[in-house]
């Protein structure tokens, strides 16, 4: 099946791409995590806004990606638990040996 002609098609694809890489930008950083971590997803999300702005204006496109930051931004607090304020600075290793059983 080709969509080349569809861009409603299209912009969806790229509207879920965008918003799935923008969720895992959000889950490391609520996690705490090195924020170079966000680099790889973050790229997609770029690379899908531009594609969406080949196939829309790009006033279109940049709307699109706010709907989908807003989107990840719910998700991620319904479905990532934070870094607990104890365990930072810890590695998870380190967490694993003090802790009494």
């Amino acid at each position: 099946i080709n969509f080349r002609g569809n861009d409603v098609v299209i912009l969806m694809n790229q509207a879920y791409i965008a918003a799935f890489h923008m969720g895992g930008v959000l889950y490391h950083n609520s996690l705490g995590h090195h924020p170079a971590s966000g680099v790889g997803p973050g790229m997609f999300v770029f690379l899908a806004f531009a594609v969406a702005c080949m196939r829309a204006p790009i006033w279109m496109a940049f709307g699109g990606l706010m709907v989908c930051y807003v989107f990840a931004v719910g998700l991620a607090k319904v479905l990532v638990k934070p870094k607990a304020a104890s365990d930072a600075g810890r590695s998870d290793e380190s967490a694993r040996l003090l802790r009494v059983d």
